[in-house]
């Protein structure tokens, strides 16, 4: 194995890559729109991602349905899990501040 494979095989994933990862998972996983990414941050090895997915849209006005799921990535880019955390309407998060 050469030093560019070694290099290759052990270089780390960078946020924007999985951020991208969980952004293209999480949209098979639920079919839903993404809203944003709450969260990006390395837990051991791994990566957890939150993102923000909009479950229903809101019928009048803007207060769509919004759940947050959580998601882990392996260090060569793998999912290992995915659940949905909890669930709110965008009026919940604005009263909340």
């Amino acid at each position: 194995m050469t030093t560019a494979d070694r290099s290759k095989k052990t270089s780390p994933l960078g946020v924007s890559q999985v951020i991208a990862i969980a952004r293209d998972n999480v949209a098979l996983f639920a079919d839903m729109q993404v809203d944003q990414i709450v969260s990006c941050k390395r837990s051991g090895e791994d990566w957890q991602v939150e993102v923000d997915l909009i479950e229903a849209r809101a019928r009048l006005g803007d207060n769509d349905l919004i759940a947050t799921f959580s998601m882990t990535v392996s260090p060569d880019g793998s999912v290992l899990g995915i659940e949905r955390l909890r669930r709110y309407t965008r009026d919940d998060l604005r009263a909340t501040g």
